[in-house]
């Protein structure tokens, strides 16, 4: 298979758990070049995947999704999917090993890593500027480290959620050690950013105000990013950037987390989850000072 064809499935929970913003046909991000694909294209490119494909996940998650549908176990399954992903072990693979047997399945990649851990992370080179692009400019002031903050997530999934007033705590910490606070998530998350801005009043609140590609920078050139289990974070952890992630018992961090430069944080309850545990976290990733 083409690269960018495995690169379209590879890019996992990253792209489909995106706010549902991303997708909609009235959405501040329309013109973004990603979002012009005809559904011709959407087709050539993704009607390839099996039970999630991303072309009915996304439009169903705005709302518009042509196909029926049925509820299985967190997956949507499409109607007359021509190549099913039979493997009954589906439900117990980690993301990425689960796009990867699909693939495998489906006969695009016969090879296809499907060992626990095996499976490659999304390639995110298409969005990231070269390192011969990035040019310091001349007696130019050099950018304050910051922390990237996601405290948004499913509207419907609040169980996900550490409290707002956790990342308003954890970022006055983070302010006073010298790192700016910047935060992220769909228009609708601009409550919580206020809430944290009680805490620092100079965070940066840019939600509303990211779409896919910039989601990636401000993750490639965070020093920190901490998060819910949510789309924004698997993307922004997927640049490489340390990353703190915290799981509730609403998932499953055995079959969901990202990879890479990432520290997982489980508490049944987020709202038990004390902000120590999450400096602490942070402090084993930032630079030592």
């Amino acid at each position: 298979m083409s690269k960018i064809d495995r690169r379209a499935f590879l890019m996992g929970s990253a792209l489909l758990a995106m706010p549902a913003v991303v997708f909609a046909a009235d959405d501040p991000y329309a013109a973004s070049p990603w979002r012009k694909l005809t559904d011709a294209q959407w087709k050539k490119r993704l009607d390839l995947a099996t039970y999630n494909v991303l072309r009915c996940e996304a439009t169903e998650m705005a709302g518009t999704s042509p196909l029926n549908k049925e509820k299985r176990r967190g997956t949507y399954v499409c109607a007359g999917c021509a190549l099913p992903h039979k493997n009954p072990a589906r439900n117990h693979m980690h993301t990425l090993e689960r796009q990867a047997d699909q693939l495998k399945y489906a006969g695009i990649w016969p090879d296809a890593p499907t060992e626990p851990g095996t499976a490659p992370g999304p390639d995110l080179s298409w969005v990231l500027p070269k390192p011969s692009q990035v040019r310091p400019v001349p007696g130019g002031v050099r950018p304050k480290p910051y922390a990237l903050f996601i405290p948004g997530g499913s509207a419907h999934r609040l169980d996900k959620r550490w409290p707002a007033e956790r990342y308003g705590q954890l970022g006055k910490m983070l302010s006073e050690r010298g790192y700016d606070i910047v935060i992220i998530g769909g228009l609708q998350e601009s409550a919580l950013a206020r809430q944290i801005q009680r805490y620092v009043g100079q965070a940066r609140d840019l939600t509303g105000r990211t779409d896919f590609a910039k989601v990636a920078m401000l993750g490639a050139k965070a020093s920190l990013v901490v998060g819910n289990d949510t789309g924004p974070l698997h993307l922004a952890a997927a640049t490489g950037a340390p990353t703190v992630v915290m799981f509730s018992s609403a998932s499953d961090p055995e079959l969901a987390a990202p990879r890479g430069h990432v520290t997982v944080l489980k508490a049944d309850n987020l709202a038990e989850l004390p902000v120590s545990a999450v400096l602490q976290a942070a402090s084993a990733l930032l630079p030592a000072a």
